[in-house]
């Protein structure tokens, strides 16, 4: 499978309609694919907010309208194409006060015991709305720029239930250690009746409503079709880039919402002199 075979479509746009997210495909020259993605009912929820306005409430009350989220993506098996995504991520990367990646694996789930080990399909790699998807399951040949670059600490990489990844990766050579679990750094408060809490519900809290429905259709039968013969399916690819890129999203949010809070200490004095000055008054 080469780069081309992304590219067959190229010139023309291909409008992808899915449960609870439309995705609009169009594919550049160097056969990345740039993905589209908004909400399928943006066009109902503006005229929600209309009709709230003719009745004059949107004082009070006011939908949360996102717009769409343009995410660029890369998709291949060729080594080669890797390095070059990954020699740019890291331009990026080293000149950015934040260094997060979005980091997400997709393995075969075929393979589940001792004498059979789960074995990497796709990696996902997202920085900013640049996704990598690497067929690494069929690559053409090893990558060793793609272990330096998860090697050491230089970066922030941002994953969700991220044990299985972490055997999954370390058994492909591709050892990770600045790996964060969003899952065990936060859960969505209004859920709390959930003793498990996945991507999408916590994406569905922190980004946008519509990410619960992130997952919709797409079940055990398709999980386990990740290491059948290539290409990748449309609607897999489209499932993995959308999983790295929230995975991404997730945190950096995370990590603002974190930075923006005034230090304890700070809260504490300001409480002291508000209750002061009350006495005094």
């Amino acid at each position: 499978m080469a780069e081309r075979e992304l590219s067959e479509e190229k010139g023309s746009g291909v409008a992808v309609r899915c449960r609870g997210v439309s995705l609009k495909k169009a594919f550049n020259d160097d056969g990345a694919a740039a993905l589209s993605l908004w909400t399928q009912k943006a066009s109902e929820r503006l005229q929600m907010a209309k009709n709230w306005s003719a009745m004059g409430k949107t004082r009070n009350r006011r939908p949360y309208i996102e717009e769409s989220t343009v995410i660029k993506v890369l998709y291949t098996n060729m080594a080669s194409s890797v390095e070059s995504w990954l020699v740019k991520a890291e331009g990026v990367l080293d000149a950015s006060a934040r260094k997060i990646v979005g980091l997400d694996v997709e393995y075969d789930k075929s393979r589940d015991s001792y004498f059979r080990k789960k074995k990497a399909v796709v990696i996902q790699v997202c920085y900013g709305k640049d996704v990598l998807v690497y067929y690494i399951y069929h690559a053409d040949e090893e990558c060793p720029k793609l272990r330096d670059f998860l090697w050491g600490w230089r970066y922030i990489f941002a994953g969700f239930c991220i044990v299985e990844d972490k055997n999954v990766l370390g058994r492909a050579g591709l050892p990770v250690h600045n790996l964060k679990d969003i899952q065990q750094i936060w859960r969505d408060p209004e859920k709390s009746w959930k003793r498990t809490q996945g991507l999408k519900d916590v994406a569905a809290a922190i980004i946008d409503p519509y990410y619960e429905q992130m997952k919709d259709g797409f079940g055990n039968t398709e999980h386990n079709m990740w290491a059948n013969a290539p290409p990748l399916p449309e609607k897999h690819l489209e499932y993995a880039a959308r999983n790295a890129y929230a995975t991404y999203e997730v945190y950096r949010r995370l990590d603002v919402y974190e930075r923006g809070f005034f230090p304890f200490t700070n809260i504490l004095r300001r409480s002291v002199a508000g209750i002061g000055e009350e006495i005094i008054s």
